[in-house]
């Protein structure tokens, strides 16, 4: 049995917002279920300490502490500048501090941790100490600095100096490094010299999904400029200038800025105004998890035009609920699709590929179901929870006993 501990400070219901938490839920189970010890620390929305349990994870939720700056009347200029140009590393840093307290009470109270595994996003193991846990394991998602620029975030310089500095510290100070694709693997081996980076899928239970019996397209997802859905409805618009084309449902709540500092969100609204696609086009925001493989059963088609996308679960979702997968030919995508085979990929930042894609889908009914079929079986045999489970526990085994 090993003693497992992740820190996340996204995790559902509470917090679930993203791949993080998705991924943390789905192997902090996976793994109780395979008889480990497996706890995780949470943030809390509320500003109390709570004890949950979900599916064997004793799950820890707690609250960032304040800024870490000194609180005399005679640092009020100091307090003042560094929340002006360090706003978001100061949250980062508050968070990180709460949890390397929280740890700290954890093991005075005999709680004993062979293995702590964080995200590199934000260097949420800054604080965890080789004293804390055995071994420290860094798993890559995407790193921010990486959103930051795809999304076009503006931070002020403060923030675009120090975060991506705490990203690379923890990471260079962790025992093991693991990914889910070997693009992300490849990208921050070079940016962080990172010596070895061990590739393991994001699990998923893939039993959960009943494939689907419906018939329209669909986004499943953030909606943020990285996303690339200012894409999605500017080749849907043009392909239904030409033909009758399904219902497009976009289901995910807003999030970023775009180039100009427009909030992304209004972006989309005005584009599906301006291009006379309101009838068409239906977005849910604020869908849980449960709701999302509900609507993955009406879809026939999943588009996910990103700019970059490391491992992402919608893309597992549509895929295990059997729907035709149309993603770019980026990052992680082509280590889950097979083009031609299990999904289609088309080139990245690029309307007219995507609405060609659409075209070619109106024009091959038969075929989007056989892409669907394949999808399906696909994404079974590659991530599903108990195989990946398997081969995290034997990467753990080795960092903890190298």
């Amino acid at each position: 049995m090993i003693n497992i501990l992740y820190i996340s400070g996204e995790y559902p219901p509470e917090t679930g917002y993203g791949g993080i938490g998705t991924y943390t839920k789905y192997i902090a189970e996976g793994l109780a279920a395979r008889g480990h010890s497996v706890s995780v620390i949470a943030r809390s929305i509320r500003d109390e300490e709570s004890i949950e349990f979900h599916g064997g994870v004793v799950v820890h939720r707690i609250a960032p502490l304040p800024y870490p700056l000194p609180t005399h009347r005679y640092a009020y200029l100091l307090r003042r500048f560094c929340t002006r140009h360090f706003s978001h590393s100061l949250n980062r840093l508050a968070w990180g501090m709460a949890v390397g307290r929280k740890i700290d009470r954890l093991l005075n109270s005999n709680h004993r941790f062979d293995i702590i595994e964080t995200p590199e996003c934000g260097a949420e193991g800054l604080f965890v100490s080789p004293r804390m846990g055995k071994r420290r394991i860094i798993r890559l998602h995407t790193p921010w600095e990486m959103i930051r620029r795809l999304d076009t975030l503006r931070e002020p310089w403060g923030d675009r100096l120090l975060l991506p500095l705490l990203e690379k510290h923890a990471a260079k100070r962790a025992d093991g490094v693991s990914a889910p694709s070997q693009a992300i693997a490849d990208i921050m081996k070079k940016r962080w010299h990172l010596r070895k980076v061990t590739v393991i899928p994001n699990p998923l239970p893939t039993a959960s999904f009943e494939p689907t019996v419906g018939r329209l397209w669909i986004y499943t997802g953030r909606i943020e400029r990285r996303k690339g859905v200012h894409h999605l409805i500017a080749a849907y618009a043009k392909v239904r200038s030409l033909r009758p084309v399904p219902s497009l449902k976009l289901v995910g709540r807003a999030y970023g800025t775009d180039a100009s500092g427009k909030e992304y969100g209004a972006v989309i609204r005005a584009m599906i105004d301006e291009l006379k696609v309101q009838n068409e086009v239906t977005w849910i925001e604020n869908a849980h998890l449960d709701d999302v493989a509900r609507l993955l059963q009406e879809a026939a088609v999943a588009f996910f035009p990103s700019l970059w996308e490391n491992f992402p679960y919608t893309c597992l979702e549509a895929m295990a609920s059997g729907c035709a997968v149309v993603a770019t030919r980026c990052g992680g995508f082509p280590e889950i699709i097979e083009h031609g085979e299990t999904g289609l990929l088309v080139h990245p930042d690029s309307d007219e590929a995507l609405a060609a894609t659409m075209l070619y889908l109106l024009d091959n009914p038969g075929g989007t179901a056989a892409l669907g079929s394949a999808a399906r079986k696909r994404i079974t045999e590659k991530v599903s929870t108990d195989r990946v489970c398997r081969d995290m526990e034997l990467f753990y085994q080795q960092i903890r006993e190298p």
